[in-house]
């Protein structure tokens, strides 16, 4: 009767419902709870059904799998993924390369040391690791997303564009390859033709938050404002880590030298509108999803987009806007009077 559940649940697990396979699962380890490889399955299958109630249940169930036996690479893997799924890069990071040194030529614990990376934001190292992946099974879809995504961080728009059309040309229907020709467009400046993918990708699986995510953001594309600051939010991305903080430091302190060199001077209104300038960068760098969700509000299809907590965010942030722009401009004048 084990045996019978635990293949009921990979049929289920196969036809892509982790839900339905999930009982079967249990229900083999109710007969034996002493199987590793069903217990693997079972973590599997939790991790897939989201959530971060069910990833930390999953966690436990590969941990109690380990704890069976140790050397399996495999469960390192799995480990690795649901860390990254729980925010714990650093943990991932350990267990993805326990997985390699256990199984050095297995593409699956290379393609997760991919991922792992690209977690870690180590866009360079992230390639590396798909390209072994691959160098290992060539036609590894998923180090191939891997290493998509680690170009197009780089800005490696030739080699990125080489390797969307190989994929989309060897599977058309993946929605995880739409999504990613999607971002793809988006990243290199063409959110016309993002919209094309991100829409097919969601024509495949509507339940792909990757491509919803992306659609929502070639919509607010449309404003050449916040193309500008996309194409920035990028341009940021790509550096090395810790780049960007130091880039948006050494903003501040700019800010707060010329300001002090106007007022010195005697320059007080250009110092204002310089002031202005600043905060007005700052506000947007806060507030620019909610503002690009306005403009989403004005489509109506793209509006659809929107989560309730995202309507809420939008208004909100717009009825703030309006007062503060108010109040500033109220006290710039009582200083002209006074």
């Amino acid at each position: 009767m084990s045996a019978e559940a635990w293949q009921r649940g990979l049929v289920m697990l196969q036809r892509g419902r982790p839900a339905e396979a999930e009982p079967f699962f249990r229900e083999s380890l109710g007969a034996d709870p002493h199987q590793p490889h069903v217990l693997y399955y079972l973590a599997l299958v939790l991790n897939a059904q989201g959530g971060r109630e069910r990833n930390k249940e999953a966690l436990d169930v590969v941990v109690t799998a380990l704890a069976l036996t140790a050397e399996d690479p495999d469960l390192h893997a799995l480990r690795a993924e649901i860390l990254i799924d729980l925010d714990r890069p650093g943990e991932a990071d350990a267990a993805a390369r326990e997985a390699v040194r256990l199984a050095p030529e297995d593409p699956g614990a290379w393609t997760v040391t991919g991922l792992v990376l690209l977690s870690l934001e180590r866009w360079p190292a992230a390639e590396e690791a798909a390209r072994k992946a691959l160098s290992f099974d060539t036609h590894n879809a998923r180090a191939n997303q891997v290493l998509l995504h680690a170009l197009r961080m780089q800005g490696k728009r030739d080699e990125d564009e080489a390797l969307t059309g190989m994929m989309l040309a060897a599977n058309p229907e993946s929605d995880h390859t739409q999504a990613n020709a999607g971002w793809s467009k988006l990243r290199h400046g063409s959110p016309a033709d993002a919209e094309t993918h991100f829409l097919e990708a969601l024509r495949i699986n509507p339940e792909n938050d990757y491509a919803r995510e992306g659609m929502k953001q070639a919509f607010r594309s449309r404003s050449r404002l916040y193309h500008a600051y996309l194409r920035f939010g990028f341009f940021l991305a790509s550096l090395p880590q810790g780049a960007s903080f130091g880039i948006m430091l050494g903003l501040y302190f700019g800010y707060r030298l010329t300001s002090r060199f106007l007022h010195s001077v005697g320059a007080d209104l250009l110092a204002m509108g310089f002031a202005m300038l600043y905060l007005a960068f700052v506000g947007w760098s806060y507030c620019s999803p909610a503002l690009g969700n306005m403009l989403l509000w004005r489509d109506r299809r793209a509006r659809h987009a929107l989560t309730r907590a995202e309507k809420f965010s939008t208004g909100g942030v717009g009825v703030l806007l309006l007062v503060s722009l108010l109040c500033y401009f109220a006290d710039f004048v009582l200083h002209l009077q006074f």
